[in-house]
């Protein structure tokens, strides 16, 4: 396929870009306001499927020009330079194009240098054919295409298992946490002060439900856990330090932090912990699910029992994954990279349910009788199918028929 306008690099020999790969379009005329929001739109459905990816940069505009890159989805450079070939003649289609260069072409041949740069008019980047241009105005982000190209992501289903994702405009600061929850100035000591965010990205809050519950640090290491009951900031004594992964379970009167590979329970009602579990594999993340805790080991996600005799009653296989969560006390999510595993949980069994396309920032949460999640890229979704996914692995229980009594 030959291309309608000049393109340097369009098959490079050789590259100085790894992964996201940088190109510089020219269109013939500076595209309007709606040319753009059309380009935005297109640029997202071309590029949903296939070895060629839109990457997380944002564009950088100046007036007719724009710089963007491109991300290698299948971790194959040559199949991402032909497909980029077919993605400027989409663009090509919908506004004229002028010139694309990419910038990470290395070229060593002067003879052939000179040629593309006797071809393409200087941008404002600056590139191994010319410096940057800088009588032209000054690049920077075009907010109104980030947002269509924003609003074209979310618009677009992923359906994975008969799962799907849809937009939803619900408030993504309550879905995050971000919002206050009740107790949290209290918990952490900070009344009249901003709280940290949640998740906590390497602040002190640790969880928010049942109870605001934190971890007090000195030094950057675990000293105490800290929560609020009946309104008052209280203490845990007795936890050995350092810890990690204080989880709270439902019920709000007890939780479990991980001491090396050991586990204590925490009474909330008295504040105290006590060792209650020694591993004899590795753990890492936990959450609390009903009355049973899910741990991830370095392969796999272990379903651990936590009556009279603590033990594993369930272990299933798991990719590498950056982050662990629960929801509705039924479902247990893995994230991965630019995925997330749903598994269904019941009487101590796990089953993979879904394989979601996307990157859940914190585990969905029920708003208004809909299951939503956050994306990296594409806000807040609403997750559906789940349930009757769920439904079909373990049916809703039958209520037990009342024993009639006699009439005499």
């Amino acid at each position: 396929m030959s291309d309608e306008f000049p393109f340097a690099g369009r098959h490079p020999k050789d590259w100085n870009s790894d992964e996201a790969h940088p190109y510089v379009v020219k269109f013939v005329d500076e595209p309007s306001v709606e040319t753009k929001t059309a380009l935005a739109e297109l640029v997202e459905r071309v590029l949903a499927t296939g070895p060629a990816a839109a990457d997380d940069q944002p564009w950088l505009w100046s007036g007719s020009f724009a710089k963007l890159h491109l991300r290698e989805r299948w971790a194959n450079a040559r199949a991402l330079f032909a497909a980029a070939a077919e993605f400027f003649q989409a663009l090509h289609k919908l506004a004229p194009i002028q010139q694309v260069l990419f910038l990470g072409w290395v070229e060593e041949r002067d003879a052939s240098r000179e040629t593309w740069a006797a071809r393409l008019v200087p941008d404002p980047f600056g590139s191994i054919l010319h410096p940057k241009n800088n009588e032209l105005p000054k690049p920077g982000i075009d907010e109104a295409f980030e947002q269509a190209r924003k609003n074209a992501r979310a618009s677009r289903p992923v359906t994975a298992d008969g799962v799907t994702l849809h937009p939803s405009d619900h408030d993504a600061d309550v879905l995050l946490g971000l919002a206050h929850p009740p107790g949290l100035e209290k918990v952490l000591n900070l009344e009249g002060q901003t709280p940290p965010r949640i998740p906590n990205d390497g602040d002190e809050v640790h969880c928010t439900e049942p109870l605001p519950l934190a971890i007090e640090r000195s030094d950057g290491r675990a000293q105490r856990v800290v929560y609020v009951r009946d309104g008052e900031r209280r203490v845990i004594e007795g936890l050995p330090t350092p810890f990690s992964w204080p989880v709270a379970c439902p019920d709000g009167e007890r939780g479990y932090a991980r001491v090396g590979d050991t586990i204590y329970e925490l009474s909330f009602k008295d504040g105290t912990a006590v060792k209650r579990y020694e591993s004899d594999v590795p753990l890492e993340r936990m959450v609390a699910v009903g009355e049973h805790l899910v741990a991830t080991t370095p392969t796999n996600i272990v379903v651990l029992a936590m009556g009279e005799e603590p033990g594993v009653v369930a272990s299933v296989r798991r990719p590498q994954c950056t982050g662990l969560a629960s929801s509705d006390n039924a479902v247990v999510w893995l994230e991965c990279r630019k995925k997330t595993l749903a598994f269904g949980f019941r009487d101590g069994k796990l089953k993979k349910l879904a394989t979601i396309k996307a990157e859940l920032r914190v585990a969905p949460r029920r708003v208004d009788g809909k299951l939503l999640a956050h994306d990296r890229q594409r806000g807040t979704l609403e997750i559906r199918g789940l349930d009757e996914a769920f439904d079909a692995w373990a049916p809703p229980r039958k209520a037990k028929p009342k024993s009639a009594r006699s009439s005499r």
